[in-house]
């Protein structure tokens, strides 16, 4: 997942909580509909609570690996994670159909690139698969101004410790 949204100039009502500081995008809710529902039988409570890192990972330091579930890339400054789940333990079964909806932050609002893989036990014969969009509509966009909200964000901080630094050393000479 990756966000695509300018994440520090977020509306009034998101000021306290800008976005998830560009991993927002895990705010959105799962939904789970099966064989045709047109109520979706499972709703969870967020995208990173479905693949079991809530607060955005922080607490596990980022990037973990457990049997069912983990997180192989987590970049602030880019505004990208990569989180995989197994439903080994809870599987979803199904019939006919499955459609799995994962919500874009809070209010399904925000602009990011997905990508997914799902297995599952396939009977034959079956109907052809759907073509697939071409290879320019599948990629991901350059995470350039993701880098320079970080860059806006981070530069104060650090000059400012760096200044600080400085007159330290200063002081001591």
């Amino acid at each position: 997942m990756q966000n695509r949204e300018w994440w520090l100039r977020p509306p009034v009502r998101d000021i306290s909580f800008p976005r998830g500081f560009g991993l927002g995008m895990m705010e959105g809710w799962e939904t789970i509909s099966r064989d045709g529902e047109t109520e979706p039988s499972v709703r969870g409570t967020g995208t990173e609570d479905y693949f079991n890192g809530a607060w955005y990972y922080l607490p596990k330091g980022g990037r973990f690996s457990a049997p069912y579930h983990g997180c192989i890339l987590r970049d602030l400054l880019r505004s990208r994670i990569a989180v995989y789940r197994f439903d080994m333990s809870a599987p979803v079964s199904f019939s006919r159909s499955l459609r799995v909806n994962i919500g874009h932050g809070f209010y399904n609002e925000l602009a990011c690139d997905y990508s997914s893989t799902a297995y599952w036990y396939q009977a034959e014969p079956h109907r052809p698969w759907l073509e697939l969009p071409p290879v320019h509509l599948r990629q991901p966009h350059p995470a350039t101004v993701n880098l320079a909200q970080s860059a806006i964000l981070l530069a104060p901080p650090l000059i400012a410790m760096l200044a600080l630094l400085r007159s330290l050393r200063h002081h001591r000479t």
